[in-house]
């Protein structure tokens, strides 16, 4: 009974909101303008974030850009979340579909998250060629990159089911590499060989 209620209190503790350690304004403010360059992937210019300071920045970011209804903000945060690497962001990413569908498909290729696959194999029956195509590629990645063993072969039947009406030849040849990609880690498709600039 004790042990239960020690988890309790402990699951509490670091379920508590992280504004008790917010991250400094100004840290914020580099964020946002990182995120406002024109430039493909601003991130490399010396400034070094933190997981915790990610986490804190980028969500803040996002809820404020929603809050506004900021949806060229609301989708660079999501870019942004996807280039973290960090699944915690998965919530946040997939509440953005809406806004900006592609973006969010590419950066849950990018991200462990068993709720990111499920997206991602809904999205492969979308009317858009170009949501489509980034479904395919971000389910490709997914389950190879983060050894999400579960998913590997849901995957891939969803991804053959795909292949047998999909009428975009670009888009079955990305789904052939897709599920070569998963099966053997092999790139037969130059999309699989580098992260996609999704912003």
């Amino acid at each position: 009974m004790k042990t239960g209620i020690y988890i309790s209190i402990l699951l509490m503790v670091l379920a508590m909101p992280l504004a008790s350690r917010a991250i400094d304004q100004t840290k914020i403010d580099n964020m946002i303008f990182f995120l406002m360059q024109p430039e493909a992937n601003p991130w490399g210019d010396g400034i070094v974030f933190s997981d915790s300071e990610l986490y804190e920045g980028l969500e803040t970011i996002f809820q404020q850009a929603v809050n506004d209804g900021n949806t060229d903000l609301e989708t660079r945060a999501v870019w942004a979340m996807g280039e973290t690497g960090i699944g915690i962001f998965d919530t946040s990413i997939i509440s953005a579909y809406d806004v900006a569908p592609e973006t969010v498909l590419y950066s849950l290729g990018k991200i462990p998250s068993e709720a990111g696959v499920e997206l991602l194999i809904s999205a492969l029956d979308d009317d858009d060629m170009f949501v489509r195509e980034a479904a395919v590629w971000g389910l490709g990645k997914v389950p190879y990159n983060y050894g999400l063993e579960d998913s590997q072969q849901t995957a891939i039947d969803a991804l053959n089911l795909r292949l047998a009406v999909e009428d975009q030849e670009f888009i079955t040849q990305m789904i052939n590499a897709a599920i070569v990609y998963i099966q053997t880690g092999v790139v037969t498709n130059a999309a699989f060989e580098e992260d996609t600039d999704t912003n």
